[in-house]
């Protein structure tokens, strides 16, 4: 197991980085150094990222498979984003607290889920008390058109139509952007503006 004393964060940085882009990106950067699978970067702040951790809020399933063939360990957060319900009621039966606990960069689970459009796995966390990130989950269901998920999300308590993503987008903006249009027609519905 490598820690992060073996590499330098030049090292370290570009194997995070490409964690949360394509497989194609990071299958090279971990081939020629498979030891970096278990390194991660500090973004400051106490914020540590591991290859898990960028493949699960980027929602990129086959990234997260990836590092785990390669011996990843699977949590809560990454399950969550992969739609692998057993996995996560397996885990908040061991860690109640995890539904509630931010992860890398304070996304909340209710955020990873709603990468997956299961709105089964979101209504189980929500019935375990999960209410942390209802709003910020808009813009992870929109991100991968899944509407169901967002009409989920607006039906179980989300306040705030107008939270800002990490480019200071609106859940209506971004679903405009995307041309997303009975996405907009539902967030307008709903009282977005």
């Amino acid at each position: 197991m490598a820690d992060n004393d073996e590499f330098d964060n030049e090292q370290i940085r570009p194997y995070i980085i490409a964690c949360h882009g394509p497989l194609e990106d990071l299958r090279p950067v971990l081939e020629s150094e498979p030891r970096l699978l278990r390194s991660c970067w500090h973004w400051g702040g106490g914020d540590w990222e591991s290859g898990m951790d960028a493949a699960g809020h980027m929602g990129h399933p086959d990234v997260a498979r990836f590092l785990m063939d390669r011996g990843a360990t699977l949590h809560a957060y990454a399950a969550a984003s992969m739609g692998l319900t057993d996995v996560v009621r397996s885990m908040v039966e061991a860690d109640p607290k995890v539904v509630n606990r931010p992860g890398v960069h304070g996304m909340s689970m209710l955020l990873h889920v709603s990468m997956s459009g299961d709105t089964e796995l979101a209504g189980y966390l929500h019935q375990q008390g999960a209410t942390l990130g209802i709003d910020s989950a808009l813009h992870g269901a929109i991100a991968f058109g899944h509407e169901n998920m967002v009409r989920w999300i607006l039906d179980h308590g989300t306040e705030d139509l107008q939270v800002s993503n990490f480019e200071g987008k609106s859940p209506l903006r971004a679903a405009e952007e995307k041309g997303l249009d009975s996405m907009v027609r539902l967030l307008k519905s709903r009282g977005a503006g």
